[in-house]
């Protein structure tokens, strides 16, 4: 069972994701709150796994919220809900440790793909923001041909890296050290022209990858 806290200060929002969320079993709503103070308050008291939050809460934003509530429980899985796709801010959110961000205007479609991806260790972008994201930076790099150019370890390595999986486990998956998983890391990201783990799932969302990975349980 995956507990579930919301944060939005629209009543009419909470009550429409809670009929949303109560269609699944796997799923308990254990609290709400329509603030900030009032939000990180009662997640630290019920230590919810799975946030669900607006980004424009009365009294702190979505990037103060998500910050202060990773930072006393870390495990927290926190999925932004919001009607604006920003991807600049998405960035930032995912930078801070949020998991997922979810357009409320994709919200019944996406929303239990959202929690397999986030709840199995992987980042959820709904398509909108995601497709404005991969826009502005890849606008230069043709993807497909990028992806194509990765030699099979390379590319081994960056599935796995999508799946969530440290380079702990990577090393252990193929018997090598984890320096040598390092260095395939870094070559990776340098044939698609990307930094970090957050922009190679982008990508892969980009080419349709991500779809092929998604865990079903609900």
């Amino acid at each position: 069972m995956i507990t579930v806290f919301l944060v939005d200060d629209h009543e009419i929002a909470r009550a429409g994701m809670k009929s949303l969320l109560i269609k699944s079993s796997e799923l308990k709503i254990v609290g709400e709150a329509a603030n900030g103070p009032d939000a990180l308050r009662l997640v630290r008291l019920l230590q919810p796994q799975l946030v669900f939050m607006d980004i424009h809460i009365p009294g702190m934003d979505g990037l103060e919220i998500t910050r202060r509530i990773l930072s006393f429980h870390p495990r927290t899985k926190i999925i932004i809900v919001s009607l604006f796709n920003d991807g600049i801010y998405t960035s930032r959110l995912l930078a801070l440790g949020a998991k997922g961000y979810l357009s409320k205007n994709e919200l019944s479609q996406e929303i239990f793909k959202a929690i397999r991806m986030v709840m199995t260790g992987q980042h959820y972008i709904s398509p909108a923001v995601a497709q404005q994201m991969e826009v502005q930076r890849f606008a230069h790099n043709p993807p497909r041909f990028a992806w194509d150019s990765l030699s099979l370890r390379e590319l081994q390595i960056g599935l796995l890296i999508i799946q969530g999986k440290e380079m702990k486990d990577i090393a252990d998956i193929f018997y090598i050290s984890e320096k040598t998983v390092a260095g395939n890391r870094t070559n990776l990201f340098k044939k698609l022209n990307i930094k970090n783990e957050v922009q190679l799932i982008l990508l892969a969302k980009q080419l349709g990858i991500l779809d092929t990975l998604v865990p079903d349980f609900c």
